[in-house]
């Protein structure tokens, strides 16, 4: 146990157990597995060869601590982000929350996952105390001769030659963090500049957007919720009454086979906005937005939103867009004392203003975690003493308390989002002058205890990916209503909101336009979109 080979195998096969486990992919487990053995096999070997200096001897223990910590705590991070959201550790969404976060987002995050991050953080703690027990005595050979020194030069350069690919070098766990780091600043200054680019681009490629609509007043409202999965509505056939309000307009059509754009908020919603798909991630680069479009072709845009991250990074992109922006919530995350009701202010304004067309974007909070920070005192319907169906089912199935909670406050959520959603609805309705479209959609939807204790974004999950979308008009709006049934995929919301707003543009596909006369059938098109994985 004490050769230095030995030890470094030792390692290696931690990281199989990992594998083998189901914890790592095999990926992650070789990578980390590989990098470690020849890190840790070329300090356990100058451990030997510089034995009998005393300073020297200690820098060499310190770097194998430092190493074993950092390489188990990688390991550990990989572990926990595949354990609670099934990405791995140089997904862009993980690359943003670690560098584009604070402290209240961050809290929001422990209070959510913290049961699995305990659980990962005990995993390290035991693995890294046991191999450094293990491993604590250096090999002591009857003398240093010129094997072991060749040894250990042999395995000293094949370690810094291995760095000359960036795959190891993104796994250094001491690399990871500025290489990514270095990574995330630039692609925040290539936004600023692609903002910039987009900010001189806007009226040539807005001149390709011309209005058809008769004269008169013309609105859209565009309703954006957030994580919520249609699985959890009845009006989609969920057991509890989760929208009732939204459940006795029998005037508004329910579309029950819409996938979402994508599983991020951010990559959502950047697919909805712009002409970019799953298929075409990057069209949002190079063609223009829908609210430039509409701009271009007269209409008032309003962007009116209850997330404060709609403020920074990408998303500042399309709110920048907008003739006004009002942003309801003051802090800057999701802070849990900003409900969705502080939308209705800024969206009646809006509904009142006599531009004679309007493009109004509502973001909501939704029911994005902490659930129970997204509805007031008193929505607490369901709680731990509810003895309904959905309770029967999650106990039936060995479901723990926690997750049993978490389910309770996502529905606490979905009802409260029920109200918010009906109420923005009932104010078009009530306020509308002229013709007014109001469409509602989720950027995603989120698995909340549906197929085990995890609650949270679950990329693989359906209730990730299936989402509730709505549709009202009122009678002067002349427009081309399918079936609720059609399969119709959220990336391609735009080209049907394009339409909506009566524009004639070489970006508007009428193929991808849900309500245009013209529009060939979906179903095909949403079956060559890429699955879910």
């Amino acid at each position: 146990m004490n050769h230095p080979v030995v030890k470094g195998l030792l390692f290696a096969v931690v990281l199989l157990v990992f594998y083998l486990g189901g914890w790592l992919n095999y990926v992650q487990a070789g990578t980390i597995g590989a990098v470690g053995f020849f890190i840790l096999t070329s300090l356990f070997y100058w451990q030997v060869v510089v034995a009998g200096h005393r300073r020297r001897s200690s820098l060499v223990l310190s770097l194998i601590v430092l190493f074993v910590v950092a390489l188990f705590f990688f390991a550990s991070f990989q572990m926990a982000l595949r354990d609670i959201f099934h990405v791995q550790q140089d997904n862009v969404v993980v690359i943003e929350s670690i560098f584009n976060t604070n402290a209240a987002e961050s809290g929001e995050f422990l209070q959510q996952y913290g049961p699995y991050l305990l659980k990962h953080l005990l995993i390290f703690v035991v693995v890294t105390a046991g191999y450094l027990y293990l491993t604590r005595r250096p090999w002591q050979p009857a003398g240093v001769g010129r094997r072991t020194v060749v040894a250990c030069c042999v395995f000293t350069a094949v370690t810094l030659l291995l760095h000359f690919n960036p795959t190891v070098r993104r796994t250094n766990p001491l690399l990871y963090v500025p290489i990514y780091h270095a990574k995330w600043k630039a692609d925040l200054e290539s936004t600023q500049k692609l903002l910039l680019q987009l900010e001189r681009n806007m009226a040539l490629e807005g001149s390709a957007a011309t209005y058809l609509g008769d004269s008169g007043r013309n609105t859209v409202v565009w309703v954006i919720g957030e994580s919520d999965t249609r699985h959890n509505w009845s009006l989609y056939g969920y057991p509890r009454k989760t929208t009732p309000r939204l459940e006795q307009h029998s005037e508004l059509l329910a579309f029950s086979n819409v996938r979402a754009a994508d599983a991020g908020t951010v990559i959502s919603m950047t697919k909805m906005l712009t002409p970019a798909t799953l298929a075409q991630p990057d069209l949002w680069k190079q063609q223009p937005s829908l609210l430039v479009l509409a701009k271009a072709a007269g209409y008032k845009v309003f962007w009116i939103s209850n997330q404060g991250t709609d403020r920074r990074g990408v998303m500042s992109v399309f709110s920048s867009q907008a003739d006004e922006a009002v942003f309801t919530n003051r802090g800057t995350s999701r802070g849990e004392s900003s409900f969705d009701e502080v939308l209705f202010a800024p969206y009646e304004q809006s509904l009142r203003d006599p531009a004679e067309k309007k493009l109004i974007v509502v973001h909501l909070m939704g029911a994005h975690p902490a659930y129970d920070f997204r509805y007031p005192a008193g929505w607490d319907e369901f709680t731990l003493a509810t003895d309904d169906r959905v309770a029967n089912e999650l106990r039936a199935q060995g479901r723990s308390l926690a997750a049993i909670m978490l389910r309770n406050q996502y529905d606490n959520a979905i009802r409260y989002q029920d109200h918010v959603i009906a109420t923005l609805l009932e104010k078009a309705q009530q306020m509308a002058d002229g013709r007014l479209a109001w469409l509602y959609i989720a950027d995603h939807g989120e698995d909340v205890a549906h197929h085990s204790n995890f609650a949270g974004h679950n990329h693989r999950a359906a209730e990730m990916w299936e989402v509730p979308m709505l549709f009202w008009a009122s009678p002067e709006y002349d427009v081309n209503v399918p079936s609720p049934e059609v399969a119709y995929q959220a990336d391609h919301i735009d080209h049907t909101l394009l339409g909506l707003l009566k524009l004639e543009s070489p970006y508007h596909d009428l193929a991808a336009d849900l309500f245009s006369t013209g529009r060939t059938r979906l179903a095909a098109s949403a079956a060559r979109q890429p699955s879910p994985p």
